[in-house]
């Protein structure tokens, strides 16, 4: 009888040290579905696949962008990225940029040209996914667990990213100025912003394995003893 109880406290530990193992992932990246601003005043661009993504002041308005990617369902994602390609305007300085949550899905972002003061509002606060430095260098970086959280919820729909200049928001809108940051390229057919999302699985921490093999050790050495015994 006890060999048969230190047997299977042996098995369980395989299957508890089998279980801790990463398995191997499953990643996929898209290119955002559509894209575009919407300033201070209410106004905006065409939604478009490489639409105009400025993300500054111009003229006495302020301007935050977005990104909307379609999200593939029966998956549970763990991680994500984003890949940015900015491009500085009108002698704009390097900016922080905000990445935040958009609550109001992408139908309010269709309406072109007019889609109001409080969509424009709603692309630069709620839940921050992440916050980055942007120039004119290519950027990819990871988003936070909000994010993650959103995007599951999203599954099988389009998840909206908005895009807020938090350097020049900061600073007085001058009548006169425009100077900004483009999130994707400047112009129709400039570079994609892409959002990669993968199923990694979390990495058990040095200690969980630890445990596991001190574990294993002490069966081995239960039995030891019981053989000698």
């Amino acid at each position: 009888m006890m060999r048969f109880t230190v047997a299977r406290s042996t098995a369980a530990c395989l299957v508890a040290l089998a279980f801790a193992l990463p398995a191997s992932a499953e990643s996929v990246t898209a290119a955002a579905g559509v894209q575009g601003w919407v300033n201070s005043n209410g106004g905006s661009n065409e939604a478009a696949p490489f639409g105009n993504t400025f993300t500054g002041n111009e003229f006495g308005a302020r301007f935050n962008s977005w990104a909307a990617f379609f999200i593939p369902a029966g998956t549970t994602w763990q991680s994500a990225t984003l890949s940015l390609a900015p491009s500085v305007y009108g002698g704009a300085p390097a900016s922080v940029i905000g990445i935040f949550d958009f609550t109001a899905g992408l139908e309010p972002l269709l309406n072109t040209f007019h889609p109001g003061e409080d969509v424009y509002s709603d692309l630069g606060s709620g839940a921050q996914y992440a916050s980055v430095t942007a120039y004119d260098s290519p950027l990819t970086f990871n988003l936070n667990s909000a994010a993650l959280g959103d995007i599951n919820a999203s599954a099988g729909s389009y998840f909206v990213i908005g895009f807020t200049n938090q350097t020049l928001n900061a600073l007085p809108s001058l009548e006169d100025e425009s100077i900004g940051i483009y999130m994707g390229g400047i112009g129709p057919g400039g570079a994609p912003i892409e959002l990669t999302l993968s199923t990694v699985p979390a990495v058990p921490e040095p200690a969980t394995y630890g445990m596991l093999l001190a574990g294993l050790g002490l069966v081995g050495a239960t039995m030891r003893r019981r053989r000698h015994g």
